[in-house]
């Protein structure tokens, strides 16, 4: 399965950490990265990730939009899973359900999304049961996971027809916020049943700043929906993008 990263000139330095925490919890040889982005990020790509660039940083003329539309068109592949620098793990990948939901997406085209983290506001719009792993939603107005960029397996052609709303997505937060009452009613989004997900990470920075709750300390971490663990180790890796944050503030 194809990974993709997003990035942007803005966080790009997030991929040290990234890369760093990837290589402590996704217990997978030979795994490979492509990652997305405009200038050459500022941090140093490991061997297993590969840079490919969208052009200019995207602005009120040129949508964010529009540099995705420059490459998941010409993208071969059914589905994929796709992430952003910032989604740092801090528990060990379950690849034994990942490679599940390969398989489901594999053999059910009519499945757009699998998500890899649990719950997240939407268990009342539950449609029912797919599999002893997974329960299925379908295709309603205003659920947040439908359109979540969270770490989630996507299939192409719908990521396409969220990325072609004509109400025109100048960022990602856009894309989240205007497709929810876009969500194709036919279509199918699995979420993992109970509280562990399958990529347990959490975001680095929230609304522009710095995450508090990863550098708070090592212990366990209440996402109201599931709970982490965080270790001093991985503290440590959050804890390095402060001083890079800071001196970007100052220059």
């Amino acid at each position: 399965m194809k990974k993709i990263l997003i990035t942007s000139d803005k966080y790009s330095f997030c991929l040290d950490g990234f890369q760093e925490l990837l290589s402590r919890h996704w217990k997978e040889e030979d795994i490979e990265f492509t990652v997305l982005g405009f200038a050459e990020p500022k941090a140093t790509l490991r061997k297993n990730f590969k840079f490919q660039s969208f052009g200019q940083e995207y602005n009120d003329a040129s949508p964010w939009v529009d540099a995705l539309m420059t490459y998941f068109p010409e993208l071969e592949d059914d589905y994929f899973f796709l992430c952003f620098e910032d989604h740092y793990l801090i528990g060990d990948v379950n690849l034994e359900l990942l490679n599940h939901a390969e398989r489901i997406m594999q053999q059910d085209k009519e499945i757009g999304k699998v998500r890899l983290l649990p719950h997240y506001q939407c268990d009342n719009k539950l449609a029912g049961e797919y599999d002893e792993h997974f329960n299925f939603y379908l295709g309603r107005e205003n659920i947040v996971s439908t359109t979540s960029l969270r770490p989630s397996i996507w299939r192409r052609d719908y990521f396409i027809e969220l990325l072609t709303n004509p109400s025109r997505i100048m960022n990602p937060g856009e894309f989240e916020d205007k497709n929810q009452a876009l969500f194709l009613a036919d279509t199918k989004m699995l979420i993992p049943k109970g509280d562990s997900p399958l990529y347990p990470d959490i975001d680095a920075f929230r609304k522009g700043s710095i995450n508090a709750i990863p550098i708070s300390g090592p212990g366990v971490i209440d996402e109201v929906e599931y709970k982490l663990y965080i270790t001093q180790e991985d503290v440590d890796v959050f804890r390095s993008n402060i001083k890079i944050w800071e001196n970007r503030h100052n220059e």
